[in-house]
């Protein structure tokens, strides 16, 4: 049915060249982020309760405080024994829904490759999605912790140097991932809209014919 409208209406979606291009970005950004999460002291967290800045880790978490940054074991770490429920469910949300939609947009851009164009707004729609999940949790969380932390009031910025080189090269990839997110979604809207209104008038002539086609193929 879809092929059908198209080829009655030839509704020009283009290449998205543009888009494809910071859709290429994106997922360099979204790979880039995807190795720091599994490296030492990946992320900033705060806890929300008493303001502490902590760094999470998988196998051990460094705490930074006035005299420096110190390595607690997980199992010895008091304050992730206390606050481990929301903690696991902040680990699952920031970490694993951005990485699992970066890995369902990259294969449907791939699959697209060799797809005719029809294929391309649903795969867009899946980027816009992954777009709002990574702004949402990474694009603006992370960044804004770090410069806080270091830059802020009560900033650390004497002990930059101790920051594991991860974590600053997670926030910046973060970073990058919304300004993308945000450039492409606006190029995106731009070029629905122009080939919408463009189209506008050949929908109805369309289904006229496609009706009348299928009634002479039922007789």
């Amino acid at each position: 049915m879809v092929q059908a409208i198209l080829r009655c209406c030839p509704v020009d979606i283009g290449h998205f060249r543009t888009i494809k291009i910071m859709i290429g970005l994106l997922g360099s950004s979204l790979l880039l982020q995807l190795i720091t999460f599994a490296a030492p002291g990946w992320v900033v967290y705060v806890n929300t309760v008493t303001g502490q800045t902590v760094y999470m880790a998988l196998v051990y978490d460094v705490r930074c405080e006035d005299e420096g940054c110190t390595t607690y074991p997980i199992s010895e770490n008091e304050w992730r024994k206390e606050d481990g429920q929301f903690q696991t469910v902040s680990w699952i949300v920031e970490g694993l829904v951005p990485i699992l939609f970066c890995g369902v947009s990259l294969f449907l851009y791939i699959f697209s490759l060799r797809r005719p164009k029809w294929l391309e707004p649903s795969f867009l729609f899946c980027i816009w999605f992954l777009g709002m999940a990574t702004v949402l949790q990474w694009g603006l969380m992370a960044p804004f912790a770090d410069i806080h932390r270091i830059f802020g009031p009560e900033g650390d910025f004497e002990n930059f140097y101790q920051v594991p080189w991860n974590v600053i090269l997670h926030s910046f990839s973060a970073f990058l991932t919304t300004i993308v997110m945000l450039t492409s979604l606006v190029t995106l809207m731009k070029k629905l809209i122009v080939n919408i209104m463009a189209n506008d008038k050949m929908v109805e002539p369309c289904m006229t014919k496609l009706d009348e086609a299928e009634a002479s193929a039922q007789l």
